[in-house]
């Protein structure tokens, strides 16, 4: 009982003295609206919205007006990098946003953004959060090839820093292309912002640098493990300070030990919860499994999930929710449970065109990656949502939808199978 009301008064003070932060911020954002950014409140980009605006920053014939200031401090980014330097002539860089690989014979595969100079090509492969697809990256290396011979430079810019997987190009051959510097990595929260700082140094239009402002910050509060506005940095500031005082600090310690305890609880809570909504939503011909969370309500790692299928799909498809890492990269879909199985005709054109755009790999015949908060488990945000309800209702009503566009497609795709 001591321990409860030691706990009750710790969170009555700080909350008390956060309430009276939010109320003095509240009056000084109707001057500075420290708050707003136009990444979060209203564009929330995927992973294409973000390549459109990196090729038109890239592109001197953009609408940002400040010519090639952006693509110089990009290849001088680059060329830090390269034992020698690249020479091109930026007036003359013509971008293209999915560049068609047609030079190994295919116009399936195509590269997020291409930076023509005549002789010399650079392809940006942009994976904030994506999934690598078979052969992806080798092939993009191998048109380059054909297309400039030896004068070009294939850039993974990824979200995490990481290289391409082994899926998306063999181990050896990635290997040789590092050495050759053909394939340089590049990640979110160091390179690309630092570009960004680069060229909002550099951009003369105000309008311009409020949007890169913007973006860093995006940036900075999703790739580079800060977590954290500027705004919300100051309210973090204000924990930290109270925590120090003497008698807080082992409190808090103590809820920082237990944390990742509560998380688990906190989803797996949600997980029984969605699966007792969706029952009740479903007939007995549904089956629900999951594997996020083991039966000690334990968290699984990186490729966990929870997945829907009917008896009659005979465990071959299922709609999938799965995460690319630990809780991170929530991406949703038809899935096949086998492999060798054949696509489903018609359902990656029919998701895309009655639900929202996505992709398909070998794996998945179409998937898209959610939105905040629930793109990622570890934030408070979707937590919060969870522990309210709110999440279940949010993932029930997608769910449904989900089944009701997909649902006859894949059960005449079965009874084709069968035949």
């Amino acid at each position: 009982m001591e321990t409860i009301a030691k706990l009750e008064n710790f969170f009555s003070t700080l909350n008390f003295n956060i309430k009276n932060f939010n109320e003095a911020k509240k009056r000084l954002n109707v001057y500075l609206a420290k708050d707003f950014n136009v990444f979060v409140d209203y564009i929330c980009p995927d992973e294409n919205a973000i390549s459109d605006m990196i090729a038109d920053l890239l592109n001197p014939a953009g609408s940002h007006g400040q010519r090639s200031a952006f693509l110089k401090k990009f290849l001088e980014f680059i060329n830090e990098k390269l034992p020698e330097k690249l020479f091109v002539e930026f007036d003359k860089c013509t971008v293209t946003r999915e560049d068609r690989a047609r030079h190994i014979g295919t116009t399936k595969r195509k590269i997020d953004i291409t930076l023509d100079f005549g002789k010399i090509g650079i392809g940006i492969e942009n994976k904030p959060w994506d999934r690598d697809q078979k052969n992806q990256v080798k092939d993009y290396a191998e048109n380059l090839k054909k297309k400039y011979a030896d004068k070009y430079i294939i850039i993974y810019l990824s979200g995490d820093g990481n290289p391409p997987s082994s899926k998306s190009i063999d181990e050896q051959t990635r290997k040789e292309l590092e050495d050759k510097d053909k394939l340089l990595v590049f990640s979110y929260g160091d390179d690309l912002k630092n570009w960004l700082e680069n060229c909002y140094k550099e951009c003369k239009a105000e309008k311009m640098r409020w949007f890169l402002h913007d973006f860093i910050d995006y940036i900075e509060t999703n790739f580079s493990g800060q977590g954290a506005s500027m705004s919300d940095q100051e309210e973090k500031d204000l924990i930290a300070e109270y925590c120090m005082k003497e008698g807080n600090f082992k409190i808090a310690y103590n809820i920082y030990n237990s944390f990742e305890e509560i998380r688990e609880k906190v989803i797996a809570g949600f997980l029984k919860d969605l699966e007792t909504g969706l029952k009740g939503k479903l007939d007995n011909g549904w089956n629900i499994f999951q594997n996020i969370t083991d039966n000690s309500n334990n968290i699984c790692e990186k490729w966990g999930g929870f997945y829907i299928a009917k008896n009659i799909w005979e465990e071959k498809y299922c709609i999938g929710f799965q995460f690319d890492k630990n809780l991170e990269s929530f991406y949703a879909g038809i899935c096949k449970n086998q492999e060798n199985l054949p696509s489903i005709k018609k359902i990656y054109e029919t998701m895309e065109n009655n639900y929202r755009p996505g992709k398909f790999d070998d794996t998945y015949d179409w998937y898209y990656y959610l939105e905040h908060p629930y793109d990622d488990w570890k934030n408070e945000e979707a937590l919060t949502k969870m522990l309210s309800g709110e999440a279940v209702i949010n993932f029930t009503e997608m769910i449904l939808t989900i089944i009701k566009i997909s649902e006859r497609i894949i059960d005449k795709h079965i009874e084709n199978l069968d035949k």
